[in-house]
Parts: C-alpha cells; sequence; structure tokens
C-alpha cells in the first residue's frame, strides 16, 4: 500500500487520518488481508466494535474503541474504498475487488480516522463526524486515488 497518515487540529483536538492506497494488488500485498489491523495490537487492545453512520448517513463505518496498555482511550472509525464504492465489510470489500478487475478498476483503499476519546466518548464521535463532514469531498477523491 501507498500510505499517508496526517494529523490535523482544531480547537486543540486532534484528529488522525491514515490511508492505504492500493493501486495494484497481489497475493499477500491485499487491501483485505488476515494480517492487516486497524491499529498496532502491541500497543492498542480493541475494547468495542460497532458500525456508525458517518456523515449525516452517507456512508457507514466501522467504530473501534481502542485501549492502550496506558488506559489512553481512542475512537476509530474506518471503512474501504473500492472500485468507487464504499463499505465496511470485508466480504463486500473482496466481491468489490472482483467486480473491479471485472471493470479495470483495480484501485482499492482503506480510510482511518481517530481520536482520542478522553471523558467524553461522545464528543470524540461528534470531532470525527465533523471531520468527515468537512472533508468527504477530499476523502472519496484520496481513496479513489484522485489526487494526494
Amino acid at each position: 500500500a501507498i500510505e499517508h497518515k496526517r494529523d490535523y487540529h482544531k480547537d486543540g483536538n486532534r484528529v488522525t487520518l491514515y490511508l492505504g492506497f492500493y493501486p495494484q494488488q497481489e497475493q499477500g500485498r491485499e487491501l483485505v488481508y488476515y494480517s492487516n489491523q486497524i491499529a498496532n495490537m502491541d500497543t492498542w487492545r480493541l475494547q468495542d466494535a460497532r458500525e456508525q453512520s458517518v456523515a449525516q448517513g452517507a456512508w457507514q463505518a466501522q467504530e473501534h474503541v481502542l485501549v492502550s496498555g496506558g488506559g489512553q482511550l481512542r475512537l476509530v472509525w474506518h471503512w474501504y474504498r473500492i472500485a468507487g464504492r464504499t463499505t465496511t465489510s470485508r466480504y463486500m470489500a473482496k466481491l468489490l475487488q472482483v467486480a473491479g478487475q471485472l471493470t479495470g478498476n483495480n484501485r482499492a483503499a482503506v480510510v482511518a480516522i481517530a481520536t482520542e476519546t478522553g471523558e467524553d466518548e461522545e464528543a470524540a464521535r461528534q470531532r470525527l463526524e465533523d471531520f468527515v463532514s468537512g472533508m468527504k469531498q477530499q476523502l472519496v477523491q484520496l481513496a479513489d486515488g484522485q489526487s494526494e
């Protein structure tokens, strides 16, 4: 993957954007692969996972609450963008990859955004929602490989 990671700051809060872009895929170097994880599991462990509506219901994100060994909480949203379509399902991602092969659109990406939750998980969720709302078009373009 071609990886991009950037921090965005607003009102003293940080949102981290991670984009893993796969212009081509091959066995063992795939968007959906058993060893791919949403975080470094040596540092973080999964506390909770669920589906979450994103950007006024425009699409879904897989939501994870991660906790570090030191007790730090991080809220992470991630989704896949494959052949111009968005999904949170690893199975649907595989089907979209096949469809992309058939149509010649092999581009695929994983987008993840994260923020510290502190004491207020709902405020962290709102921060991610605001980020997606403000950056939706740019996120789609990046995930589709249209700009860097």
